[in-house]
């Protein structure tokens, strides 16, 4: 049969966000996906996913057409047999039809968590600012206040690349620059979400099938370098946006 596979470029949320794409558009053509085992990534060369049906040798040399767009403002793909997908997709244009089947493919853990999954990224943020900017405390206590009135009583976690236990002081456990996968996949059990702007949380609230989810704004989530990135079909509009 024929398949769609994508290049898999970045880390994890971008990954995840590539194959959503290539699994939306393989079952919207009734034909298959594969996903290549390895990733074309400054931070690793495996595909953080190696449950689902892999891109072979054999089947790379099968490809016969390599389509190649950004993915933030969405055109409609193309269908040819047994093509690669080369782009972001972070647009839910791509995918979103097929949000249950994407939950039940990705086979993530049924048990959920009765807490509030907070997110703050910082590692490269704070080296390219212009790129992509740090969440002010503005964000997190607006965020802070809605989570206690829309989720009144229930505790939250905080998952970071750094140890910022001082600045989020009442949040109840700490996950602190754990090993990427393992904390994302543990982020998926969660109920309920106050995410940063980026793909790693936006990715575990999507496939944890909450909309019990409070984002940054999504004119929020670049800087002025990357000003030119669409992100106006980014957030959910069961999410709440908070502008700041």
């Amino acid at each position: 049969m024929s398949f769609v596979t994508p290049k898999l470029s970045g880390r994890l949320g971008n990954n995840v966000f590539q194959i959503m794409t290539a699994m939306a558009h393989a079952w919207r053509n009734g034909v298959e996906y594969k996903i290549p085992s390895y990733t074309k990534s400054k931070y690793t060369n495996k595909t953080p996913f190696d449950f689902f049906p892999l891109l072979t040798p054999e089947d790379e040399a099968k490809i016969e057409y390599e389509h190649r767009q950004d993915g933030w403002t969405y055109e409609p793909l193309p269908f040819k047999p047994n093509m690669r997908l080369h782009g972001w997709y972070q647009n839910l244009n791509y995918f979103d039809e097929y949000r249950k089947e994407l939950i039940e493919a990705f086979n993530l853990p049924k048990e959920k968590i009765d807490a509030v999954c907070v997110h703050v990224r910082r590692g490269d943020y704070v080296r390219y600012p212009t790129k992509w900017p740090m969440l002010p405390m503005e964000y997190y206590a607006d965020s802070w206040w809605r989570a206690h009135y829309n989720f009144p009583d229930i505790p939250k976690h905080l998952f970071s690349d750094e140890d910022l236990k001082e600045s989020f002081a009442t949040c109840e456990k700490f996950f602190i620059a754990g090993d990427p996968l393992g904390d994302w996949l543990r982020m998926t059990k969660y109920k309920y979400f106050v995410i940063a702007n980026s793909t790693y949380s936006w990715t575990a609230a999507y496939l944890s099938g909450s909309d019990n989810v409070i984002a940054p704004h999504h004119s929020k989530w670049y800087g002025k370098d990357n000003q030119h990135i669409f992100t106006g079909e980014l957030i959910p509009s069961q999410w709440t946006q908070i502008m700041f």
